[in-house]
């Protein structure tokens, strides 16, 4: 039956956007008037056997609810219509059978429609879409005059009772084959139990007139939307965890005999994975432990010895003659037979080297005299190479004769886009050290290399991360806001693979980042790196950071320094763990973070334990808890901290802390006075005395709100 034919329903619902009910002999359709020649459906409920009774009720202006009586069961449609600056609307739908219910695959739930209510024929264009385990979102451009764009989100948590009664999976159920698209309800391995009501649609809808225009322009309404929405959802239970103490752990554990070390020619080195030699060690590795060490040296104010006994690294990783580092360690051999297309020596994939450049300078900029010579000594190289691949940087090439071993990433995908940034971040630092203009030009030819890529521009999280730092400072250096505009739409790449959902009590993912665009786990290393990189991205924008977007990294934040404790072998049960890796067999005491985590279905740490992914520890350590040198305390957050600044002694003082966030949702603070301190501790909020939760030697605790501005005294 055609949509047009179909039976019109009231709809009292108070909404900037006409909207209207129509009713089918097996579905009920919610339609969406964007103009006169553009319309949305959303296909709510579907009962093969047909309507018996249909009722409406007002609950309020902006919340409908609709009973409808079918063969299968008695399903309740609640619409709500959420304000704000474009119509956002919530859909739910809950089923209670009346018989046992066999889902098969069903029709997608969205559908572009003409304003006769037929497909619209225009092709539109799919910003970004759920992959795999990402959030089950969408984000359309429609064409036309003005046309629209539509912001699809599906609240597959909600999905809980249905996916475990049935056994269905929704990862990669959102999807867009013009001109239907949204969710498509996978065919279960088990009916649905008669009698027991549960969700099986939680959908939001954001619609706009008119299209973006540009990519920062659908950067903004992409994490403008999703900020929106996120409120709205069911938050997991955050807990503290003392990162502090794994830190410590970490760091004692890092050593040969654990073997997380090993030593070449009587010189230490850090491995990749836990008991794995048969590899020469590499130096992106050493430099992704040793930058978040210098930095934690920094935060304790006391020495970390492991940091003198890799004091040659910078050095042994340098080739004269190819005046550049490389990846594998000079002069030491792979132990294995059958290598990986990257094991060999000479051979460089592209991130590696443009990583461990940026490490070298980093190390450089904290007072590593080594590293920055290195670093310096080497940019003329790094700039020939990027200038004969015309800034597009393949995966892999041979560094002797820079001929390309593997050109894409995937047939017709490309290299590693945004390994541009990497090489953006690297002559951004050139240029920091040394002041030559040369430098800042050559970025800014590499930054023209990302536009137009919008969100297809992430390839490895982290790095686009580091990209988007890399064009905030940019903006800063050139006062050119076409950086700016360009480093949020790296962050929206970023957020728009956010693992936005969790099946019950499986929380471990939840709010999780993956390392690649396309991968099936998730991982501490690029998880840790993204945390830090773009907490110095937000005090870069400072005012300019978009709301949402604010909201967004706070709450990643305030997850990964809860959930970050599972990648850590002796926090899971011992059947999540591979039984055998990859690399080495898993070492479940030993406080070193497993590579890769999944699902519950998954098993966590299939290569091994990642050395070099203990970094991680390090940036949660130093980013969550703060030191005020002459304070009787230390005080942790698990929102990002915008600036802090203390006035008076250890026995009366007190510290201003601007938060970042928003204050629609809440933070923990946490005051840790020392052992030998008598202080008792106020705090005040936005002018407004505050009462602690908790407080006593283990602790002053109090939920605040983000965005605020906070004095602790004493």
């Amino acid at each position: 039956m055609a949509l047009r034919e179909a039976k019109v329903l009231a709809c009292p619902l108070e909404t900037k956007l006409p909207m209207e009910i129509r009713q089918t002999p097996v579905g009920i359709w919610l339609i969406v008037s964007l103009t006169r020649t553009l319309k949305v459906g959303l296909r709510m409920p579907v009962d093969a056997a047909g309507w018996r009774t249909i009722r409406m009720a007002k609950k309020s202006p902006s919340d409908v609810e609709i009973t409808a009586r079918g063969g299968q069961g008695l399903y309740v449609l609640r619409i709500q219509s959420i304000d704000g600056p474009a119509s956002l609307i919530r859909c739910t739908t809950t089923l209670t059978p009346v018989v046992p219910v066999q889902f098969v695959a069903m029709p997608r739930d969205l559908c572009v429609l003409t304003g006769r209510l037929d497909p619209y024929p225009k092709p539109g264009r799919l910003l970004t879409c759920q992959t795999g385990k990402t959030a089950g979102q969408m984000f359309i451009e429609i064409p036309g005059k003005p046309g629209g764009t539509v912001f699809y989100f599906h609240n597959l948590s909600a999905l809980t009772d249905l996916c475990q009664q049935t056994g269905c999976d929704v990862a990669g159920s959102v999807a867009a084959p013009w001109p239907d698209a949204g969710f498509s309800m996978p065919a279960g391995k088990l009916p649905l139990a008669a009698h027991k009501p549960l969700v099986i649609q939680d959908v939001f809808l954001e619609l706009r007139k008119g299209t973006p225009g540009s990519e920062a322009r659908a950067a903004e309404m992409f994490l403008d939307s999703l900020g929106r929405i996120y409120p709205q959802l069911q938050q997991p239970e955050v807990q503290y965890y003392d990162w502090p103490e794994m830190a410590r752990k970490t760091l004692r554990a890092m050593n040969v005999k654990s073997g997380c070390c090993r030593t070449v020619d009587r010189k230490l080195y850090v491995q990749a994975y836990v008991d794995c030699s048969v590899k020469p060690p590499e130096s992106m590795v050493q430099g992704a432990i040793m930058v978040p060490l210098m930095e934690y040296e920094a935060w304790q104010a006391r020495a970390v010895p492991l940091l003198k006994k890799l004091a040659h690294v910078p050095e042994t990783f340098y080739a004269p003659e190819l005046k550049a580092p490389v990846r594998w360690l000079l002069g030491t051999d792979f132990e294995k037979e059958e290598r990986s297309e990257e094991e060999h020596h000479c051979l460089m994939d592209s991130w590696y080297l443009l990583h461990t450049m940026m490490n070298l300078g980093r190390m450089g900029e904290m007072g590593n005299e080594s590293a920055r010579k290195i670093f310096l000594d080497s940019l003329d190289t790094i700039m020939r190479v990027a200038r004969h691949f015309k800034h597009d940087w393949p995966v892999f090439y041979d560094q002797r004769n820079l001929r390309v071993k593997k050109e894409e990433t995937g047939e017709g995908e490309g290299g590693e886009r945004d390994s541009t940034g990497l090489y953006v971040h690297v002559m951004v630092q050139a240029y920091e050290l040394t002041q030559q203009k040369k430098y800042l030009e050559e970025a800014e030819i590499g930054a023209v290399k990302l536009k137009g890529l919008l969100f297809g521009v992430l390839y490895q999280t982290n790095t686009t991360a580091f990209s988007a730092l890399a064009l905030a400072k940019l903006w800063k250096l050139t006062g050119n806001a076409a950086y700016k505009d360009l480093s949020v739409v790296c962050v929206a790449s970023i957020l728009s693979h956010l693992w936005l959902w969790h099946l019950g009590p499986e929380t471990r993912t939840y709010m999780a980042l993956p390392p690649l665009h396309d991968a099936p786990y998730v991982a501490f290393y690029e998880e840790g790196e993204v945390l830090a990189t773009l907490q110095m991205w937000q005090k870069i924008l400072s005012a300019e950071v978009p709301e949402g977007t604010a909201l967004l990294l706070a709450e990643y934040q305030k997850h990964l320094l809860s959930r970050g404790r599972f990648y850590f072998p002796v926090e899971l049960p011992p059947d999540m763990i591979a039984p055998e890796p990859k690399e080495s067999p898993i070492k479940r005491q030993l406080p070193i973070p497993l590579e890769g985590l999944g699902t519950a279905k998954d098993k966590a740490g299939t290569v091994g334990q990642a050395v070099y992914a203990a970094g991680a520890t390090f940036v949660m350590a130093t980013r969550a808890w703060h030191r005020p040198r002459r304070a009787p305390m230390t005080f942790y957050c698990n929102y990002p901290v915008a600036s802090w600044e203390h006035e008076g002694n250890r026995h009366k003082g007190s510290v201003k802390v601007r938060l970042a966030g928003s204050p629609l949702l809440s933070c923990l603070l946490r005051v840790f006075p020392f052992p030998s301190s008598k202080a008792r501790f106020a705090l005040t909020c936005s002018e407004r005395n505050y009462r602690w939760h908790e407080k006593g030697r283990g602790g002053w605790s109090a939920s605040v709100p983000g965005g605020s501005e906070l004095t602790i005294s004493w």
